[in-house]
């Protein structure tokens, strides 16, 4: 398998310099979700994440992760959450404290609850419990049960596989068994997704989503259509600019036309 690369990437505005002309600006653009970093240790498991603005800060214990650090743009921690764990090593609740209590008060965030096939996790406000989230695997699918805070269904997502794992189906109902939503993925022999379709709760087809990629996977185009008609809504082109080793370094958007960021890629040493 090829090792997990710590990488950094960094987004800048463009700057007009001419017709249909332009550069990146020099000030990094650290709201935008093209700015990430991500640093593994050793065994693989990711210790820092740069994502909206906001770093995140990983420690682990007998490879199980036991507390994440938040800080923001200007490095000042604004958040600690705790993971807890039985004698089994199952998690049962993550809770956290925060700048906004001063860090004294103890907040419960997600509890968890375990049956034969599923996980149930009650989410909290301040607290208050808000909702359930039940988890139920199988072979071939996923399905995922909400319910509100006195147990009363409100939404089911059921999520079909392939064998290896790829998804080709989503289903949202509700507790009338009305779907509301339906989803199909196409894929490549390379397990890129090619498209992503969507239809309506009578499953007749609207907007769609189609990609195209280069040799080496990456997306260089992705389509927004609105089917039957097939009519162009929204339209990214990525162009990648890559070293020797096929590395890409810098990437270029562009949406409906409009150039949108400049973003750079550093590969870093462990």
């Amino acid at each position: 398998m090829e090792p997990i690369k710590n990488c950094h990437q960094e987004a800048f505005k463009p700057i007009t310099i001419g017709k249909d002309t332009w550069m990146a600006s020099d000030e990094i653009d650290f709201s935008s979700k093209e700015t990430t970093s991500k640093m593994y240790n050793e065994v693989g498991l990711l210790k820092y994440e740069l994502k909206n603005g906001i770093e995140e800060k990983t420690k682990y214990r007998f490879g199980f992760p036991v507390a994440k650090y938040y800080y923001n743009i200007n490095s000042n921690l604004v958040k600690e959450t705790t993971f807890h764990y039985n004698l089994d090593a199952k998690l049962i609740k993550i809770t956290h404290i925060s700048c906004l209590d001063n860090f004294e008060v103890e907040y419960l965030d997600q509890e968890y609850f375990y049956e034969e096939d599923s996980v149930i996790c009650l989410h909290y406000l301040y607290n208050k419990p808000s909702y359930y989230k039940k988890t139920t695997h199988s072979v071939d699918k996923k399905i995922v049960d909400y319910w509100h805070a006195n147990k009363k269904p409100y939404q089911k997502c059921v999520y079909y596989y392939k064998k290896n794992k790829v998804m080709t189906e989503l289903m949202v109902e509700l507790p009338s068994n009305r779907i509301v939503q339906y989803w199909k993925y196409k894929y490549n022999s390379n397990g890129n997704c090619l498209e992503i379709q969507r239809f309506n709760n009578t499953k007749v087809a609207e907007h769609c989503q189609i990609f195209e990629y280069d040799k080496y996977n990456n997306c260089i185009r992705e389509h927004l259509v609105f089917k039957p008609k097939g009519k162009l809504l929204e339209e990214t082109i990525t162009k990648y600019e890559y070293d020797a080793m096929g590395n890409w370094i810098r990437k270029v958007i562009y949406k409906n036309g409009n150039i949108q960021y400049f973003v750079d890629n550093k590969i870093l040493e462990k």
